[in-house]
């Protein structure tokens, strides 16, 4: 009868060398020795939130990258994907974002923001201030940016702008300059709307009268002021008023006389009254 044995052999370590153990050692989940790679400095987008500001005014930069990060001008350290503000932008500024890796390696990008003037109006005036109702307007300006004038329409700096008709007493305008950014000033100005001036009658006690002698002038008119002269001499008889009854002096020959009626706008109307002069007879002797 044939006996069989068992052998059980106990290790109290392993050694590579064994078939055996190097078998174990070479197991799939085995740790790695190796560390995993270093990230390496990227950007992925740097930008403005506002590309164009107004001179003065800040702006936010906004970048997303990879490592650590700093923007020159002052701005500094930033974080990817924070909005950061800028310091004051004065005059059109190129922004240069710097990534640094745990290597030390780097990438850079940049982009710029544009500053542009702010609106100034320097000057906004009627070339007259006094305008009679019914009649246009000129208005004059000088600024910088875009113009609009409310209720007339597009106006360019250094040009002279037409409004409708005046339609009362008083008329503000306002002026609107904006710049690239939307940045508006206004200025107003006023314009003052009178009647034009009538004359409702201009009448002679007498159209004919013997050489040497007078006759009486009747003006009667609204919203100006009178004189009366005669043809090509404006105010021969000099200012009157309204109701007035002005004594001609002697005419000695056919004679024009002239109402002229002028309002604070420097509208005028005019009316005329004939006299004519019958020669005097003499007697023979």
């Amino acid at each position: 009868m044939r006996a069989w044995f068992l052998v059980v052999l106990a290790a109290c370590g392993s050694d590579p060398a064994h078939p055996l153990d190097a078998a174990i050692d070479a197991r799939p989940d085995a740790p790695a020795d190796a560390a995993p790679d270093a990230a390496v400095a990227s950007i992925e987008s740097f930008a403005a939130a506002h590309a164009v500001v107004t001179a003065g005014d800040p702006t936010q930069l906004v970048a997303v990258f990879e490592g650590a990060g700093t923007i020159d001008h002052g701005v500094g350290a930033v974080e990817s994907g924070t909005p950061i503000a800028t310091n004051a932008v004065a005059a059109t500024t190129t922004f240069t974002l710097t990534v640094t890796d745990t290597l030390g390696g780097t990438a850079t990008a940049e982009t710029t923001v544009t500053a542009v003037n702010p609106p100034a109006i320097t000057l906004f005036a009627p070339t007259s201030p006094i305008v009679s109702i019914g009649n246009a307007a000129e208005l004059n300006a000088a600024f910088v940016g875009i113009g609009t004038v409310e209720g007339v329409g597009h106006m360019s700096s250094g040009v002279p702008l037409t409004t409708g008709a005046i339609t009362a007493a008083t008329t503000t305008f306002t002026l609107s300059v904006e710049n690239a950014v939307g940045v508006t000033t206004t200025a107003q100005t006023t314009v003052t709307g009178v009647p034009l001036p009538a004359i409702t009658s201009f009448t002679a006690d007498a159209t004919s009268i013997p050489a040497g002698t007078s006759t009486t002038l009747h003006p009667v008119f609204t919203d100006g002021t009178g004189v009366i002269g005669v043809v090509g001499v404006l105010d021969t008889l000099g200012a009157v008023a309204s109701g007035d009854a002005i004594d001609t002096g002697p005419v000695n020959a056919n004679t024009v006389f002239v109402l002229t009626v002028t309002n604070a706008a420097g509208d005028l109307v005019q009316a005329g009254v004939e006299v004519d002069v019958t020669p005097t007879l003499r007697r023979r002797k």
